[in-house]
């Protein structure tokens, strides 16, 4: 039996090292790509804003992004994301997350449309 078969993850660990390990393979490949140091950064920093030293505002962009395509593509409530800190970083307040977040189902409906 390979190590690889004995290995049993649960799916949460599995996550936990996809958070892990998503940021640094992506930032080999960006490196090995020549990406600009900009696409580099915010790939590495999208999940810590703060530990960029230059581009801490598009990483919070990103990661705001992230977490409200996540919430929407898999239809969980909204409400408790407008509560998350990196909105009131970006000055993203209630009444424009509000406006934002009344245009989901039209963004759902047609990000899936275009998956078939």
């Amino acid at each position: 039996m390979s190590s690889a078969e004995q290995l049993k993850l649960t799916p949460a660990q599995v996550l936990e090292l996809e958070d892990v390990f998503h940021p640094l393979s992506g930032q080999e490949i960006n490196k090995a790509w020549e990406m600009p140091e900009a696409v580099c950064d915010v790939a590495l920093f999208s999940q810590t804003p703060s530990q960029s030293e230059k581009y801490q505002t598009q990483c919070a962009l990103v990661q705001a992004a992230s977490l409200l395509a996540k919430a929407s593509l898999e239809d969980q409530d909204l409400e408790p994301l407008k509560a998350k800190a990196i909105f009131s970083t970006l000055n993203l307040y209630t009444d424009v997350l509000n406006d934002a977040l009344s245009k989901r189902d039209h963004i759902v409906s047609t990000v899936r449309a275009k998956q078939q």
